[in-house]
């Protein structure tokens, strides 16, 4: 890591700087992935002079796309670009890293780091809930980076003609990169709402006393499908709170009260995140005193609609135990596939218990949520 390493917003003084990272980043790493006149061709006076475009204010993209420069040891070691995606919409923001070099004689000493950190600081800061890159297929050294950073493949691909190059026409391929950015603020106060008097919120706490007196009341309810309700105590209900603190803070997921009525009546949220493999599992319980008026439903629905619409995951599972009738229904309802029986998969009170399997994917819970959208909206015109 660099001593003196800092990140600052670029001037039109740094035009000549970003032009010589850009130009000998492109040699550098690029060499056996372009080819030889490509990078021998590059013109560092035309980068000077479009990057001297970008930062006085002529380029159009400039009012949207930020350039940030981090120096060290007195001199600009890379450069990022960043700023709103092509992709952003209401449903769902998304910020992108459209550019990231850094000169090879700072490679492996944080500076590509520390520009990701801050450019994600502040595609958060503007309301994005996501971001994207593109980075070239074959470049192994930068997607092994990006993956350290937090990011994964989302799938998709393509073909980029490119462009600055003069005299040299070649196309690429591009993967795209993703990840979920961090609103810690935001999400510490995050309200999901279900229907009138019932929504979900993040688990802080000072829950703890109000979520144990629930457990309590409710422990020979929950005692029979939870393995963990016998013996709760309330440490064991704050260590827990804690740990989905930790959870959310480590981007893997999230817990979330069950409100109705302003009181506690269950938790709901996700087990962990798979990011590689994009696929998560939820979990969840309810007071006795809460069941029968599709609370649970709503609320592993809002989940769905977070995991697939936010998070872009591709699979979501549910276990529950093959005798929890009411566990079961849940899934079911909302048009989960069973997949099958994982036999004596947990232990309850000295005893294994058969899980029946459900899962979701993506593509099924959009066709289903079109299905269900076309459905009501045919009942309202005949209504």
């Amino acid at each position: 890591m660099e001593a003196d390493l800092t990140v600052r917003l670029a001037t039109l003084a740094d035009a000549e700087a970003i032009a010589r990272v850009h130009v000998e980043s492109w040699r550098a790493g690029y060499r056996g992935l372009l080819a030889d006149e490509l990078l021998a061709g590059l013109s560092l006076a035309e980068r000077e002079s479009m990057w001297r475009a970008r930062l006085d204010g002529t380029d159009p993209q400039h009012e949207t796309r930020r350039v940030e420069v981090a120096v060290a040891r007195g001199s600009i070691a890379g450069f990022l670009v960043s700023g709103p995606s092509e992709e952003w919409s209401a449903r769902t923001p998304s910020g992108e890293i459209y550019a990231i070099y850094v000169h090879p004689e700072h490679w492996s000493a944080g500076v590509g780091q520390a520009l990701i950190g801050s450019a994600v600081d502040h595609l958060a800061g503007i309301g994005a809930g996501e971001a994207l890159l593109w980075v070239l297929a074959s470049n192994a050294r930068a997607r092994r980076f990006y993956k350290r950073a937090g990011w994964v493949w989302d799938g998709r691909s393509r073909t980029k003609r490119l462009t600055g190059v003069p005299d040299f026409a070649s196309e690429v391929e591009e993967v795209c990169y993703w990840r979920r950015l961090p609103h810690d603020a935001d999400e510490r106060a995050c309200r999901i709402e279900l229907t009138e008097g019932r929504w979900l919120r993040l688990l802080e706490e000072p829950d703890a006393q109000k979520l144990y007196a629930v457990i309590d009341a409710n422990r020979d309810h929950l005692v029979r499908w939870m393995p963990w309700a016998a013996g709760q105590t309330p440490d064991d209900t704050l260590a827990f709170i804690q740990r989905t603190r930790e959870q959310l803070a480590n981007n893997d997921g999230f817990q979330t009260a069950v409100i109705e009525d302003d009181r506690i009546v269950g938790v709901a949220g996700f087990h962990g995140v798979s990011w590689d493999h994009r696929s998560t599992s939820i979990g969840y319980w309810l007071a006795a005193s809460a069941q029968g008026r599709g609370t649970m439903t709503h609320a592993v629905r809002a989940l769905l609609d977070h995991a697939f619409g936010t998070w872009r995951l591709h699979r979501v599972e549910i276990r529950a135990a093959v005798d929890n009738a009411r566990s079961r229904a849940i899934p079911e309802r909302l048009g989960f596939t069973q997949e099958g029986v994982a036999r004596e998969a947990e232990q309850i009170g000295g005893r294994y218990v058969d899980q029946v399997v459900y899962a979701m994917l993506a593509g099924d819970w959009f066709a289903r949520d079109h299905r269900s959208r076309s459905i009501a909206a045919s009942a309202a015109m005949r209504g």
